[in-house]
C-alpha cells in the first residue's frame, strides 16, 4: 500500500465489532461464510486468543498483534477454542477512491480490498488502542462518532503503511545478509568454512544466521557449503583425469579420506566409482 492510495481513499464506516467469547460461543467457535458481503471491507485487529483463518486461498495463525483484513466476495473459515478463544476488533466500510483534477473531483468504487497482504503480525501496542477507541466511540454514538471512527481506521491504515514498509525494509536487509554469505561461500568454499566463520562475515549471531539461512535456502550453512563443494568436484571428476587427492583439496578437503566419505553419503558412489561410471 502506498501513499497515493491512501490520499485518494475515502472510506464509509459500515459497523464495528468486538468479536469476543460471546460472538464465538455463539457460532460453536466455528466460523464459515461463503462468500461475504459485496462492496464490504473488513479491517480487523486480534487482541486475545488464538485461531486459524481461511481466506480465500491464504491460510494463517491468528495470534495477539494479527492484523487481517477481507475482502469483499471473500470465502471465510476461521477456527477457534473455549480454551483460548479468539478476541478481535473488526472495522466494516465502504470505501471510494477519490480523484482530483485542479477543483474537480471523480470518485471510483473500491472493490478491490486494501493492497495489502492478506495479514501481518505487529507488536505495536498503538493498534491496541486505536481499534479499541474505534469501537468505543461507535458504539457511544456521540453526535461526531462516525468522524471519529473514520479518523481512526485513516490513523489505523496509516500505521499499517509504516509497519508494513519497515517489514518489506526488514525482508530486504534479510536477503541482502544470505546474498552476502553465499556470495562469500562461493568464492571461499575451497578454505576453511564453518559456521561460525559465516556468522562472523555477515555480523551476525551463529544460531540467527543458521535460522535465517535455512528459512531463505531451505538448508543449512554448512549444507550449502557441502551441496557446493561436492558440485564442483563432480565437475572435476568428469572433466579432468586429477588425482582425487587434488580435486579433494581443491574443492575444500584437506584430507581425501574424509572427502571420499561425505561424497559416498551423497551420491552413494565413491569418488572414482561416480568418475568411471
Amino acid at each position: 500500500m502506498d501513499y497515493e492510495f491512501l490520499t485518494q481513499f475515502h472510506p464509509r464506516i459500515i459497523n464495528v465489532f468486538d468479536k469476543n467469547k460471546d460472538y464465538w460461543k455463539q457460532s460453536n467457535y466455528h466460523l464459515v461464510i461463503e462468500k461475504s458481503s459485496q462492496n464490504v471491507n473488513t479491517l480487523g485487529y486480534v487482541y486475545k486468543g488464538k485461531a486459524f483463518f481461511v481466506i480465500n486461498s491464504t491460510s494463517f495463525s491468528a495470534q495477539p498483534g494479527t492484523i487481517f483484513r477481507i475482502t469483499p466476495g471473500s470465502r471465510l473459515d476461521i477456527k477457534t477454542s473455549a480454551e483460548d478463544c479468539l478476541h478481535c476488533y473488526s472495522i466494516h466500510y465502504y470505501y471510494s477512491l477519490i480523484q482530483w483534477d485542479g477543483a474537480k473531483s471523480q470518485a471510483v468504487t473500491g472493490e478491490e480490498g486494501l493492497p495489502l497482504p492478506a495479514y501481518l503480525h505487529t507488536t505495536e501496542p498503538e493498534f491496541y488502542d486505536l481499534f479499541r477507541q474505534a469501537h468505543s466511540r461507535w458504539q457511544a454514538k456521540k453526535i461526531d462518532y462516525e468522524w471519529q471512527a473514520k479518523f481512526l481506521l485513516l490513523s489505523i491504515l496509516n500505521k499499517v503503511q509504516q509497519v508494513y514498509q519497515t517489514n518489506k525494509e526488514q525482508i530486504h536487509n534479510q536477503n541482502d545478509v544470505i546474498q552476502k554469505a553465499i556470495k562469500y561461500i562461493q568464492n571461499h568454499y575451497t578454505e576453511p568454512l564453518n559456521r561460525d566463520i559465516l556468522a562472523n562475515y555477515v555480523s551476525l549471531s551463529p544460531s540467527y544466521f543458521s535460522t535465517l539461512f535455512k528459512e531463505q535456502t531451505g538448508m543449512s550453512p554448512m549444507e550449502y557449503v557441502t551441496k557446493l563443494r561436492l558440485d564442483k568436484a563432480k565437475q572435476l571428476l568428469l572433466s579432468t583425469r586429477l588425482p582425487i587427492t587434488q580435486i579433494a583439496s581443491g574443492v575444500g578437503y584437506a584430507n581425501a579420506f574424509y572427502f571420499t566419505r561425505v561424497f559416498r553419503k551423497h551420491t552413494g558412489l565413491s569418488p572414482r566409482e561416480f568418475r568411471k561410471n
